[in-house]
């Protein structure tokens, strides 16, 4: 079967100290056939084609240079009216769900609720320090695989507080009698089981109770696609 991959992380994974304003440039590029990003955000009006045309610029333009991260590849420069666009189109598969289909991909996208207060609670008890935090990522991790193992995902990808699960088709009938309702409210009950389970774990390796107050939430939005590209147009 479709080999299984979960990764991510949070709260940033880039902190650079800065004195001047750095510069975000392109790389050096010297082939006059390079595209124009006027051309680039020319999005077309269909998923399908609009993905191939993302990809097909990703693949073509250079990695961006920044000044104070030298060991680190960025992307390509894309117009952000471009991934607006595509995020338009990427909603679009999120509305109208009777059921869930058998026959087609299915994304499970989900969002942690009021996350900056819920951090903040956390760096108030103890558990968490400012900034950027290995625990919180590794617990999304958790959360994210748990949430593939309940559904079958055969992709996740979690950064900061949005996770992302897509499943293929099957020949099994869904889980859950492929009631859309149940997916949402029980992607979004297993995410904040799991990752609550995991605040516990880390509050007690560091001696400390959490408050009643600090429990996390989750929200999750239900997609289908016709094939693995346009999904994976959700992780670009």
């Amino acid at each position: 079967g479709p080999s299984r991959w979960c990764g991510g992380r949070c709260r940033g994974s880039v902190v650079v100290e800065i004195g001047e304003k750095p510069e975000l440039q392109e790389c050096e590029e010297t082939d006059p056939s390079k595209p124009d990003l006027d051309a680039v955000a020319q999005l077309p009006d269909t998923l399908p084609e609009a993905v191939q045309h993302v990809l097909r610029y990703l693949h073509e333009l250079k990695p961006q240079v920044h000044d104070k991260v030298p060991d680190h590849e960025l992307p390509p420069l894309m117009p952000k009216v471009m991934w607006n666009r595509l995020a338009v189109l990427v909603k679009e598969q999120e509305t109208g769900l009777a059921e869930v289909p058998q026959d087609r991909w299915i994304s499970l996208r989900l969002d942690g609720v009021s996350w900056g207060a819920v951090l903040r609670r956390l760096e108030a008890a103890g558990v968490l320090s400012h900034g950027f935090s290995d625990d919180i990522a590794s617990a999304m991790q958790a959360t994210c695989q748990k949430v593939m193992d309940e559904f079958g995902g055969v992709l996740g990808y979690t950064h900061s507080d949005e996770t992302t699960i897509l499943i293929p088709p099957g020949v099994q009938p869904r889980i859950h009698g492929g009631s859309v309702q149940a997916w949402i409210s029980i992607a979004a009950s297993v995410a904040a089981g799991e990752f609550n389970r995991q605040l516990a774990v880390m509050a007690a390796q560091k001696g400390k109770v959490l408050p009643e107050v600090i429990v996390s939430q989750f929200d999750c939005r239900i997609g289908s696609f016709s094939s693995p590209t346009e999904a994976v147009a959700l992780v670009l």
